[in-house]
């Protein structure tokens, strides 16, 4: 897992995403949809993924506070972001923890 987000338990998980081109310029996300994907526990289908600012990149992850309180202690809540481009090609994010204290 490539890194990890650290929330407090029955808290909101709120976090950006920035995608960034191989030379670390901010993507144009406009076009491209976004889906929460392999994942676990499931719970963390009820995310909700808002681009916040797309010429600039950011996604915007939410979980809502029920939702978020029954996330797993320690590190075993794992997902991936699907990214799919207008043109319908499709890659994901690497593997990241939400982290409960």
């Amino acid at each position: 897992m490539a890194q990890s987000v650290q929330v407090t338990f029955g808290s909101c998980i709120d976090f950006d995403l920035v995608f960034k081109d191989p030379e670390g310029q901010a993507e144009d996300i406009s076009g491209d949809r976004f889906a929460v994907f392999d994942f676990y526990p499931g719970i963390l289908a009820d995310a909700v993924l808002v681009k916040a600012d797309p010429t600039a990149g950011i996604l915007h992850f939410h979980l809502p506070a029920e939702a978020a309180s029954q996330l797993l202690p320690v590190d075993v809540n794992r997902l991936r972001i699907l990214r799919t481009f207008a043109d319908g090609c499709q890659e994901s994010t690497e593997r990241f923890g939400i982290t409960v204290r």
